[in-house]
């Protein structure tokens, strides 16, 4: 039975952008996770930006002051607002129950570093998800420019030890190296936690037909996850086989989009229809996913892959890149893997998909659906986040 609002422990969630933002990426999904797990135990608050990524024009179906959502608060601001004065001030009314603040992202510079000074001052423990921000990988991502203004931020953050002090919760072995070497952070402060994955939904009916499939693409339309390839490994499909694949995200590389446009053009047939969706609004995912056979996503680098997760949750078959993300080990359980050098091994392992009838897809997914629930360990890992939120309780008191 879940508790009343005023006898839950509080949670303090900052991050740049949250619903009903849909250019956010990957932080909103592991935060609107994160309620969906812990809703009933903590009373959670969000603090974000008042608009989407890249525009200035506040959100049209939002109010001054608190928003209740689904189980959540949310607080909208212009990021003039992202005060230390003014987080104070919202956390004021709850500081004798607010249990932990948790943070999303390193370089959101504006947002943070108010922030922990706030939570500083009133002696609230700090745990920050850094989002994949400190993987090499992602630091050289878009170009020199890019990386040396990242890299000098980190020099600095490091040099005044802006994170030192924090609980750090890191998704994998290199984000760990890269709070160690990159933040200054001691190991002794880092916790090894994947994200945690939506709650399961399957197909009610499969429907499946030999020689035909739905593909899909969903994520950011950039470089880094790869919908060229995908776009490119779709083309190089045979004619014998009848293909939709449907992409949806939002465009944030409009020359990059305008490669991948000029590529599905060309790659158009009365076998393969490739359209644009536009962008999908996080709380309509799970509904589009069992819509398909199989998710295509051959990104080139993925801290730990939401969508990923995401789709084999929700009764979806998925292709990714090998080495690229966390999932490898899931191959032969709902998960194919293709070399970013190889588009035969994509080709290849769609045909085997598409070759499927209901009957084989139905069984198949019966199999996956097991031995993805006992993979991903879901309870373990609730489990496993209230462990990292009383570690920061004993981290502040110290």
């Amino acid at each position: 039975m879940e508790k009343n609002n005023q006898e839950k422990p509080v949670i303090f969630i900052y991050i740049g952008g949250y619903l009903p933002a849909k250019k956010q990426g990957g932080p909103v999904t592991s935060i609107r996770n994160f309620v969906e797990h812990f809703h009933d135990k903590y009373e959670i608050r969000i603090v974000c930006s008042e608009h989407e990524m890249g525009s200035k024009e506040r959100f049209p179906d939002v109010n001054a002051g608190w928003n209740k959502r689904d189980y959540e608060y949310v607080y909208y601001l212009p990021v003039e607002e992202f005060k230390e004065n003014k987080f104070i001030e919202l956390m004021n009314p709850f500081k004798d129950r607010i249990y932990a603040a948790y943070l999303s992202g390193v370089y959101i510079v504006k947002l943070n570093l108010p922030a922990i000074k706030a939570c500083e001052k009133l002696n609230i423990p700090i745990v920050l998800a850094p989002r994949g921000d400190i993987m090499r990988s992602t630091i050289r991502m878009n170009g020199f420019k890019s990386a040396l203004k990242k890299y000098s931020f980190l020099g600095l953050a490091r040099l005044k030890g802006y994170f030192k002090p924090l609980l750090i919760q890191a998704t994998s072995e290199e984000e760990r190296e890269g709070a160690i070497k990159y933040l200054g952070v001691p190991s002794e402060n880092i916790v090894l936690l994947a994200n945690l994955p939506m709650a399961p939904s399957y197909k009610e009916k499969i429907e499946k037909v030999s020689g035909k499939i739905r593909l899909l693409f969903i994520s950011r339309i950039m470089v880094k996850k790869n919908l060229k390839h995908a776009i490119e490994v779709v083309a190089a499909m045979p004619n014998s086989m009848d293909i939709e694949f449907d992409i949806y995200g939002p465009i944030e590389e409009p020359n990059y989009w305008k490669e991948c446009s000029e590529l599905i053009e060309k790659a158009q047939s009365p076998q393969k229809k490739i359209q644009y969706c536009g962008s999908l609004r996080p709380e309509k995912a799970k509904e589009i996913y069992k819509q398909y056979d199989a998710f295509l996503f051959p990104t080139l680098s993925e801290n730990y892959g939401h969508v990923i997760a995401e789709a084999l949750l929700n009764d979806c078959m998925v292709l990714i890149s090998k080495g690229t993300t966390p999932w490898d080990s899931f191959e032969g359980h709902g998960v194919y893997l293709g070399r970013l050098d190889s588009t035969s091994e994509f080709v290849e392992a769609i045909t085997q998909i598409a070759e499927m009838d209901a009957k084989t897809y139905e069984v198949k997914q019966a199999s996956n659906r097991k031995y993805i629930m006992e993979k991903l360990k879901i309870e373990e890992l609730r489990s496993n986040y209230e462990k990292m939120l009383k570690a920061a309780q004993k981290q502040r008191r110290q």
